[in-house]
């Protein structure tokens, strides 16, 4: 004997298979720098030192909503992260962080930093173009 199943079924069987296979592929997007190589964002962003309390050497942290990403400036522009930092007195209260704006480009490489007790993290790269205080 063969059963047979009713059209509204295999419909709803079918709607069912659909919207599980949607949801499943859903994934939240973080819009914190482009996709395009060499185009040019400009941020609200925390530059970050804290090797010297056994944290990471300097890297950025752009935040976008309720999450954020890390990205470490490339060799050549570290030097000048350096320098608008010390100039501008940023550390001096002792806190590792200072809020600034940042123009960027991505590398799209990665770059491994240091950090303390001998570890080290592998960011996402930028070339970092002009650093200003908010």
């Amino acid at each position: 004997m063969q059963v047979k199943t009713p059209v509204a079924m295999k419909t709803i069987v079918i709607v069912f298979c659909l919207i599980l296979g949607m949801v499943g592929t859903c994934r939240k997007a973080i819009n914190v720098g482009p996709t395009a190589q060499g185009e040019v964002i400009e941020k609200k962003a925390t530059l970050i030192y804290e090797l010297p309390v056994d944290g990471c050497s300097w890297h950025f942290t752009i935040d976008n909503g309720d999450e954020s990403r890390r990205f470490a400036p490339t060799e050549a522009s570290e030097q000048n992260v350096r320098e608008f930092a010390e100039k501008n007195n940023l550390f001096r209260t002792g806190r590792m962080r200072g809020e600034v704006t940042i123009k960027y480009r991505p590398t799209n490489k990665k770059r491994t930093i240091v950090c303390g007790f001998g570890g080290q993290v592998t960011l996402e790269e930028i070339d970092v173009l002009a650093i200003s205080l908010p």
